[in-house]
């Protein structure tokens, strides 16, 4: 008979102890792996301060408007605060608990403004972007220049009244004539979305529309009736001109074939097509020529035609560019006083001066940033001499 020992009582105590410990750990380590810890609490806002604007002056205006923002809780601090307009990030010029003055940013356009202090949004209202424009000289001392366009290099070409001519200014304001004694009175002149080249010619067997070729040749693309001034062109390449002899408003085809859109109109002149098909142009408002009753007829694509804007002072010479949002820029002149305009007209039909600095505009164009170009036929009463202008949006 094998005996085992007996263990003392002291070490079978602790071995007792041990398992004990062991069990517990393993039964507390799983419920710790089993619970989610609580998220430290963040801290509560203090209940005495509100974050809130209660006021935006001046709601409208142009580029560097310093615009005032009251309100409460915005902080001292400049690096915790912005404002922004129509999405663009205005400077500050000062910044204290309830007051806030930003300066509006070049070419912001209208739109919301928000002020943000730390991660909080603050809408602060709507403001209006007054558009303003920057004149300069493009090239100077010609004689005459007339119908006007620009290519996507921002190249322009003008039509020469004087000299019977087409003509290109490169970017460094230098001319170049590309053709010479185009018959009798060219007109219009348009790029197509190709960057083809096309101008008026009233000749005595036409009027035409003429292709103008990279070595400076033309070649006659379509022929129509009576005097034609302004050219235009959609992006499925038909064009358009008014026919100031004939009263109407022509649409040409690629392949040349003529038909009428508009009838009625008096001495149009200037003429636009937007994106939708609808073409927008110039003519007097009545059978007589009054300078103060011009206006800008609207014709959809359906053919319906109707008045867009009146009170255009109208020589019976004129230009109209459309921008991406469908406003026009027209070319106006006041015979009375020999003051020439640029206006602006909303698709609404709101009229609005841009600019005063041209005498006798007609041709414009605008080129991809929204540049306009103005081609200015006389720049002094006495002399014969004008220029090609250009106004820039801030």
């Amino acid at each position: 008979m094998i005996t085992i020992p007996k263990q003392p009582l002291k070490r079978t105590v602790l071995k007792i102890v041990f398992l004990i410990c062991v069990s517990l750990t393993l039964i507390i380590g799983c419920k710790k792996d089993s619970e989610s810890i609580p998220p430290a609490p963040k801290p509560k806002p203090d209940p005495t301060v509100s974050l809130i604007v209660t006021s935006m002056s001046p709601s409208s205006g142009p580029d560097s408007t310093l615009v005032k923002f009251q309100g409460k809780g915005f902080g001292t601090n400049a690096l915790n605060d912005s404002v922004s307009f129509n999405g663009k990030m205005a400077s500050l010029i000062s910044v204290s608990d309830g007051e806030i003055i930003a300066r509006v940013p070049t070419l912001a356009g209208s739109g919301n403004v928000v002020v943000k202090i730390n991660d909080t949004i603050l809408q602060a209202g709507y403001f209006t972007y007054d558009t303003t424009y920057r004149f300069s000289v493009v090239a100077s001392n010609i004689k005459y220049p007339w119908y006007l366009s620009v290519d996507s290099s921002n190249n322009l070409y003008f039509t020469n009244d004087y000299d019977q001519t087409l003509n290109k200014i490169d970017t460094m304001g230098n001319i170049t004539t590309l053709v010479q004694n185009i018959n009798l009175n060219p007109a219009g002149t348009v790029l197509n979305k190709s960057g083809d080249l096309f101008v008026v010619s009233n000749t005595g067997g036409g009027p035409f529309i003429d292709k103008v070729n990279p070595d400076g040749t033309v070649t006659q693309i379509a022929h129509d009736s009576g005097a034609l001034y302004g050219l235009t062109v959609d992006k499925n390449g038909n064009f358009y001109v008014a026919n100031t002899s004939k009263n109407t408003i022509d649409k040409i085809t690629p392949q040349g074939v003529v038909s009428v859109i508009a009838s009625g109109l008096f001495s149009p002149s200037g003429i636009a097509v937007a994106k939708d098909g609808t073409v927008y142009t110039t003519n007097y408002s009545g059978t007589v020529y009054n300078g103060a009753d011009g206006v800008v007829t609207k014709i959809t694509p359906s053919g319906q035609v109707s008045t867009l804007a009146t009170g255009i002072y109208y020589n019976g010479l004129t230009g109209i560019v459309l921008d991406d949002n469908d406003n026009l820029y027209v070319t106006s002149f006041n015979q009375q006083y020999a003051i020439g305009y640029v206006v602006r007209i909303t698709p609404s039909g709101a009229v609005k001066t841009i600019s005063t600095d041209v005498m006798f505009p007609v041709g414009i164009a605008m080129d991809h940033t929204g540049n306009l170009y103005v081609s200015d036929q006389a720049v002094s009463t006495t002399l014969p001499y004008g220029e090609v202008v250009k106004l820039t949006p801030h």
